[in-house]
């Protein structure tokens, strides 16, 4: 008979590949290989239980050429229910029958020395790319210091976020306040942490990330096409807003295993939802607190989000001597860098220094009369005991004392390779005589309502003309294109009043006319394409900002059909949950 075989709803069903040798009242005896020099394991199984298997290509097969009473090992190149073709080392092809090869089953070999002392080894063709890609792999893990997903993610890491990922990864206890200036790189990092979790725990992990409600969607973007976390939105990765229900929140953050808040100094402003989710985010076995101001200036708030990492070292009951802390804050940091064995004979000043600034401290006193002893018997600075009592101390005053344990934080003006070629604004004056004459227009109209209420400023008239004009002025400054629909609206306002309305129809008209004038000057256009034409030396870039999508539109066509170096227009995304992106 001889059909290979795959065993299905039975104990052996993950054994792999077997030979069935015959079946005997719908009980089949399937025979699975183990190797040349060991006899088959025989099983009788149902016949019901059994699947044919077509062997697929590069199958390893082990044939017995009879005649030389040798094994080979070779690979399937094509197979039917009858018969294989089968690809040995130096290219030499047979065609067997079934019953003729066989094929190890799937469970791991015990003892390799019965493969070599058979003499069964393959070409060295799979083991040299097997070898190449295993030396890939380590090399690219060693250069990653094997945090795979700094090489796995859509990103241009910069070292500064290279070393707050390595920070947090190398702790136990990863519970940390990322707190570098805007633009530095705060959500990078945090994704990175993100995708890491997810990789070592492709399972198991649960991840929640609370943001306040206008960066949902920015962060769902980040973590699909930045950190490729697309598979996981909303199954085992969520993205909320902290505006939620506080019962959700509760479900989610419960069910985490790592939780990342996002502008995290928004949650200590919110009394009533901090408390309520105090307890939950405390329990998190992973917390990282995103926040660009820590507010040192409020003690309150900033100890409210230490606490969260750290709720024994940072107590709400205890916010004096927080308060103490971050008066003596620079004073402490000195006494630590103080206390090292080469400082023997000044160390007692500074024992007494930290004992007189924190005197309510049971185990730091305890600490310093262990150095203190050491130190009156004028050790040497390499004695282990003087060594061991300076370490304890000083871990004790890092753990309990510095601010900045688990605060993360790296300021722009330490990192200059960032913008190294920034040196201030220039400014560049020109004449517009469109925007001239849109500013007079609007002038115009405030002299001639302002003759009108002269002596009636507390009249509703006065009142809704100088709501209107604090709209029209936004509108000349930022969004001139706005500016027809006012006066279209002004007009259909002041239809009830018909000597108001003769009264501004003239000036309203003239406003209309040179706001239309404006966004066509050719003139303007014109001016703002000689400006750009001098800016663009060399491999210079420049980026134009504009106050509204249609005048963006404008500055575009102008630039486009005029220059010859390229122009690209920013638009929002086409995924709709980038839309939050702004012209």
């Amino acid at each position: 008979m001889n059909v290979f075989v795959r065993a299905t709803h039975h104990h052996c069903d993950n054994w792999g590949v077997g030979k069935l040798i015959s079946v005997d009242d719908s009980i089949a005896t399937v025979s699975w290989f183990d190797s040349p020099l060991s006899d088959p394991c025989l099983e009788r199984i149902p016949a019901t239980h059994l699947a044919p298997v077509i062997l697929e290509r590069q199958t390893r097969v082990y044939w017995l050429e009879r005649s030389a009473g040798t094994w080979h090992v070779g690979r399937v190149r094509d197979a039917d229910d009858m018969r294989v073709e089968v690809r040995f080392p130096n290219g030499r092809d047979l065609v067997l029958s079934l019953s003729d090869i066989e094929v190890r089953w799937d469970r791991p070999i015990d003892d390799p020395s019965a493969f070599l002392a058979a003499q069964l080894n393959e070409s060295p063709q799979f083991a040299q790319a097997r070898s190449r890609f295993t030396q890939s792999l380590i090399g690219q893990r060693g250069a990653c210091s094997g945090m795979s997903a700094l090489i796995s993610s859509v990103i241009d890491l910069e070292p500064h976020q290279y070393e707050v990922v390595k920070r947090v990864l190398q702790d136990p206890i990863q519970r940390y306040v990322l707190a570098d200036e805007v633009g530095l790189g705060k959500t990078i990092e945090a994704g990175v942490l993100i995708r890491q979790y997810v990789l070592d725990n492709p399972q198991d992990h649960r991840v929640s990330v609370i943001v306040p409600p206008a960066l949902v969607l920015q962060w769902r973007r980040e973590l699909r096409k930045r950190f490729l976390l697309g598979d996981f939105l909303d199954d085992s990765l969520h993205v909320l807003s902290i505006s939620a229900s506080p019962q959700e929140l509760l479900e989610r953050l419960r069910a985490s295993g790592m939780v990342v808040i996002d502008e995290a100094h928004h949650l200590s402003r919110d009394p009533e939802l901090y408390a309520r989710l105090r307890d939950a985010i405390i329990a998190v076995p992973r917390l990282l607190l995103l926040s660009a101001t820590p507010a040192l200036h409020n003690e309150r708030g900033f100890l409210e989000m230490l606490h969260l990492l750290d709720p024994h070292v940072f107590k709400l009951s205890d916010e004096a001597a927080f308060r103490r802390r971050i008066v003596h804050r620079q004073a402490l940091a000195e006494s630590v860098a103080g206390l090292i064995p080469e400082n023997l004979l000044q160390i007692e000043d500074f024992l007494d220094d930290l004992l007189q600034r924190f005197p309510e401290d049971p185990l730091l006193n305890e600490h310093a009369e262990q150095v203190r002893s050491v130190v009156i018997e004028l050790p040497d600075e390499s004695e282990p005991r003087f060594i061991e009592a300076l370490t304890r101390l000083r871990a004790h005053l890092s753990e309990t004392y510095r601010l900045d344990r688990r605060i993360l934080r790296n300021r722009r003006r330490d990192l200059p390779f960032l913008t190294p070629r920034r040196a201030g604004a220039s400014r560049i004056d020109y004449v517009s005589a469109a925007s001239a004459q849109l500013i007079q227009a609007a002038e115009d109209w405030r002299r001639t309502v302002a003759g009108a209420v002269y002596g009636q400023e507390a009249s509703s008239y006065s009142g809704s003309s100088s709501k209107w004009f604090r709209s029209l002025l936004e509108a000349v400054f930022v969004s001139p294109a706005h500016i027809t629909r006012l006066v279209r609206d002004r007009l259909e306002h002041l239809e009830a009043t018909p000597d108001c309305l003769q009264l501004e129809q003239n000036p309203l008209f003239d406003l209309s006319v040179a706001a239309e004038r404006y966004l066509s000057d050719k003139e303007r256009l014109d001016t703002l394409r000689s400006l750009v034409e001098r800016q663009l030396q060399g491999d210079a870039k420049l980026v134009i900002f504009c106050s509204h999508a249609e005048v963006a539109d404008a500055v575009t066509d102008t630039l486009r059909r005029n220059l010859s170096a390229p122009v690209d227009r920013h638009a929002p995304y086409a995924d709709p949950e980038d839309d939050y992106a702004e012209q």
